[in-house]
């Protein structure tokens, strides 16, 4: 009975030092892809980040909690964007809410949106590529809601946005209006990058248990 009990210690053990490594490496390749630029670039007028990728790939392989750590530090290097310094100048607390915060909760609702799906995609047929499209498409919705929120009534952002005289439900249609083909296209490159990486993760894991 003892060596059956710590069979189970050694097993969990060795489940939470594989996670460890497995998060370690994923925010490994999210400060490499920020520091490098890789992480940013540009198709035409629009400028696109894959930054959540790696977020989306450790919420669904590891769980809501690493997505949470690594929505986090996505945030964070956000953060030290030139562009984000315009917001900063005008509410501190608001834009470390905005780019931070929210992608926390984004990270840990991504993990549990994953569990959600797999219940009823037993197969694992479309709850990857579904949980990255949908988790894209909510990074827009928190970012520019949260802008619209916080920083709306504020005429150098309502002029940065071409709304200086739009207000209440025409700014949000506006500043949505402004990324709606960057958004989409991010949302398709989550769910066909970080969906597939995902699976290939789970599929390469399962093999090894």
């Amino acid at each position: 009975m003892a060596k059956k009990e710590n069979g189970r210690v050694s097993g969990a053990a060795d489940g939470k030092t594989l996670m460890l490594v497995q998060l370690g490496a994923l925010v490994a390749i999210m400060l490499i892809l920020h520091f490098t630029g890789f992480g940013y670039f540009k198709i035409g007028v629009f400028s696109l980040t894959i930054m959540a990728v790696p977020m989306i790939i450790g919420a669904v392989t590891i769980g809501k909690t690493a997505g949470a750590v690594l929505g986090g530090i996505f945030g964070v290097t956000v953060l030290t964007l030139p562009e984000t310094m315009f917001f900063m100048n005008i509410n501190l607390a608001g834009t470390f809410f905005v780019v931070v915060g929210t992608r926390v909760i984004l990270g840990f609702l991504c993990g549990l949106m994953f569990q959600g799906f797999s219940k009823f995609d037993k197969q694992k047929i479309w709850s990857y590529g579904a949980t990255g499209l949908i988790t894209a498409m909510l990074n827009t919705v928190f970012i520019m809601g949260g802008i619209a929120l916080i920083f709306g009534s504020d005429p150098a952002v309502r002029e940065v946005f071409g709304a200086a005289d739009a207000a209440g439900f025409a700014f949000f249609a506006i500043i949505f209006g402004a990324v709606i083909v960057q958004a989409a296209i991010e949302a398709g490159i989550c769910m066909v990058i970080a969906g597939s990486a995902a699976k290939a993760i789970h599929i390469f894991f399962k093999k090894g248990s």
